[in-house]
């Protein structure tokens, strides 16, 4: 009786059907990763980060803005710390949060733009004397 042979390509490719079978059996029980997400909390620290660039390492920051949004306000003063973030400061350097639009002419009278952070964050400063 003739023993049952097969051909070195036969046997090759079984083995790699084979294997890949059983990769795919033991990746069913792997928890899939899940997708990324918008993180509000880092993103507006993020931009504040990019800001601090352009501000002195310490004193009053103000910060005028016309959104009822408080989040980047919130964060503006874990960001930026150990300076001070005060509403509607115009003394120093200033943070505008205007998220549609540009800050209203005379919301930023004599004011100098130095930079703009994103999502509608710029930096002005007063004009050095």
């Amino acid at each position: 009786m003739k023993a049952w042979t097969l051909s070195r390509g036969l046997r090759t490719g079984l083995a790699v059907l084979f294997v890949a079978w059983l990769s795919m059996r033991s990746a069913q029980g792997l928890p899939r990763p899940e997708p990324a997400t918008f993180d509000p909390i880092e993103h507006w620290l993020g931009v504040f980060r990019r800001a601090a660039v352009h501000l002195p390492e310490h004193g009053k920051i103000g910060y005028i803005t016309e959104s009822t949004d408080t989040m980047p306000f919130s964060l503006a003063h874990h960001a930026l710390a150990p300076r001070i973030v005060v509403h509607n400061e115009t003394s120093g350097f200033v943070l505008t949060y205007y998220p549609d639009s540009e800050p209203t002419p005379e919301k930023i009278r004599g004011l100098l733009f130095v930079a703009d952070a994103g999502s509608g964050v710029r930096i002005y400063r007063r004009p050095q004397e």
